[in-house]
């Protein structure tokens, strides 16, 4: 991709991509979360990102992670749903209220 084409491109999660996140753990270690991307969520007034954990969560596999948006330190890319610029991804709301 050209260096033009990437300042123009908007970078935006995509539901049912596989990301992995870095998020604040403990003192010493922070968190590793991968799996698909489901949607955003509220907790309280703030907002949390869901996370439906892959193989490498082990017995968590398939269980859905809430992980708050201020605790995040980083987000890797490892797998997109739509094409590489997301083109045919429909847009979404950004918010998802759990019962």
């Amino acid at each position: 991709m050209k260096k033009d084409q990437l300042e123009k491109r908007e970078i935006r999660l995509v539901k049912d991509s596989l990301y992995r996140l870095t998020s604040l753990g403990t003192r010493e270690k922070s968190l590793i979360t991968s799996g698909m991307f489901l949607g955003f969520t509220s907790i309280g007034s703030d907002e949390g990102i869901c996370i439906r954990m892959d193989s490498s969560h082990k017995e968590l596999e398939n269980k859905v992670r809430v992980i708050p948006t201020h605790m995040l330190l980083a987000i890797d890319l490892l797998e997109q749903k739509a094409g590489e610029d997301g083109e045919g991804v429909e847009e979404e709301r950004t918010a998802y209220y759990l019962g």
